[in-house]
């Protein structure tokens, strides 16, 4: 009962300004967690399905233990997920292998004890583990769920995403964070309602981190052009675009002037005020050509800055000098229970237009498997699972065609079918009519930073004739047609006030066509 009174304290505190402490980076392939106890720094890895938890002292990295998973009816046989907590007891390991949670106690590194473990719910099924400060919470295909210190379940929600470590809790617990199919997610945990959904520049669909800013209710995100600190209605108040074309983590001490970022090929730490870049390493340096710079944690301790680097198959430990401390090798390859998950599709639109761009995500089939894509029942693409049976695919609705009657506009279904394992799900679709004929304006991307530049293009004007190119009605170029009244320009984005916008393309000859294009100044 004291658990629950404790919840319904903070969830009720309304828009209350909070942070995210303590939370996990990492890949979709190396899961572990690190924190600050007692004087020393402790790491949970999860390696080929087993939890090895080691302690960092200063340079010193020794393995205290290893936890093999319980045989029996589990639903991977095999660990996938881990999460170190402190509570009134002292330090622990919460851990799941798709169908149970446990808690085992680590007070004494060298000898793990299992505290509890769940009781069963043949329903459910573990992706992945998250904390809420330190209250322990899972994601299962039925939702959030966040568990008390004795292992009882006190708060449920009907909010869920494929890649689980997506989702986020603020420190006490007003608000969820869900970075799901390009946009920001917060909802209100008490009603659960959606509050905002920000738009991210997100090309593909991987693990990312936030941080919420507790002094002033902002949020910090990297996405793949920029780290932004924006507010709870997506309105930027600074950023800084960086080199890569990937996002992934923000990290943050709570009481420090900085936070870190990576964005695949390496590291940059960022004055929090500005966002001006203090330092940086790239990933090559300390994990070879073939790294990648994804998940992200930083711990402090007696000596300074602990920077642990989740990559696909290490966890690289560095100083706050970037001086490499040593280097954890995690195989994962057999963590393939998650592809047992329920089957699902996700559009990003439930319609659009012929000629548009559609972003699919799906879960559920086998893992590594060629998925193919079915729209009106005749196939126009394919992708391939990836080791946990999942998918992200964007694929263009075709031009109506009289002789291919599959594709008129009007009511369809969009079908994802798994040639290995012949799992198939299909969501209802909706084909648009076509716009104006023979007239097209486009750009390589909806979104961009003052600065950035964009590629344009457009037909359906004068043959031969020149074009102005506005943005927010400020003139930015000049083009000229071919004889076919096509054109193509990059254009750079005027300093304008953020926000949605158009870009205007209008002939210079009396009589000429003028066509727009929505377009969002970041």
């Amino acid at each position: 009962m004291k658990k629950k009174l404790l919840l319904a304290s903070f969830i009720i505190v309304a828009l209350s300004l909070v942070f995210i402490s303590g939370v996990k980076g990492k890949t979709s392939s190396a899961n572990g967690d690190a924190l600050y106890f007692r004087g020393k720094v402790y790491l949970v890895a999860i390696n080929s399905g087993a939890a090895e938890l080691y302690k960092i002292d200063n340079t010193k990295i020794t393995k205290t233990a290893t936890i093999n998973a319980i045989a029996g009816d589990a639903g991977c046989q095999d660990f996938i997920d881990a999460v170190l907590t402190i509570d009134s007891n002292g330090l622990y390991i919460v851990l799941t292998d798709g169908k149970y949670i446990y808690k085992y106690d680590v007070n004494d590194p060298y000898n793990p004890v299992l505290f509890k473990k769940s009781n069963d719910n043949s329903n459910d099924k573990y992706l992945g583990l998250g904390k809420m400060y330190n209250q322990i919470f899972s994601v299962s295909n039925h939702g959030l769920r966040i568990w008390s210190d004795n292992m009882e379940i006190y708060y449920t929600a009907n909010i869920n995403n494929p890649l689980p470590h997506n989702i986020k809790f603020s420190q006490q617990g007003s608000f969820v964070f869900n970075i799901n199919n390009g946009k920001l997610e917060i909802y209100d945990a008490f009603s659960q309602k959606l509050l905002s959904a920000i738009n991210l520049a997100a090309r593909d669909s991987h693990e990312r981190n936030i941080y919420n800013d507790q002094t002033d209710s902002s949020i910090y995100l990297v996405d793949d052009r920029a780290v932004k600190q924006v507010d709870f209605s997506g309105n930027i108040i600074k950023s800084f675009k960086h080199t890569s074309s990937q996002g992934y983590d923000i990290a943050y001490v709570p009481g420090d002037d900085h936070l870190y970022f990576s964005d695949g090929i390496g590291i940059v730490k960022l004055n929090k005020s500005d966002l001006k870049p203090l330092s940086w390493i790239y990933t090559e340096e300390f994990s070879g050509p073939s790294g990648l710079a994804a998940g992200l944690k930083v711990v402090s301790d007696n000596y300074g800055e602990k920077i642990f680097v989740f990559d696909n198959y290490n966890i690289i430990i560095l100083d706050q000098a970037y001086n490499k401390i040593g280097a954890i090798a995690i195989d994962n390859n057999n963590q393939f229970c998650l592809a047992r998950e329920s089957l699902s599709l996700i559009l990003d639109k439930p319609a659009a237009l012929a000629g548009e761009a559609v972003a699919l995500s799906g879960r559920g089939f086998s893992p590594e498997e060629i998925l193919s894509i079915y729209l009106s029942d005749k196939k126009i693409d394919s992708t391939k699972a990836d080791n946990r049976g999942r998918f992200f695919k964007t694929i263009t609705v075709p031009r109506f065609n009289p002789n291919i009657l599959e594709f008129k506009p009007g009511k369809t279904d969009i079908k994802i079918l798994g040639e290995n394992s012949g799992r198939t799900y299909s969501v209802n679709f909706q084909i648009e009519g076509m716009v104006e004929a023979g007239f097209s304006l486009s750009v390589n991307k909806n979104r961009a930073l003052a600065g950035e530049e964009v590629a344009l293009s457009g037909r359906g004007f004068n043959p031969n004739e020149y074009v102005i190119i506005y943005v927010a009605d400020k003139k930015v170029a000049l083009a000229r047609t071919d004889d076919n009244g096509g054109f193509s320009a990059v254009i750079t984005m005027p300093e304008v006030k953020p926000g949605r916008t158009e870009i205007r393309v209008s002939g210079e000859n009396f009589g000429s066509k003028n066509y727009s294009i929505d377009f969002t100044i970041e």
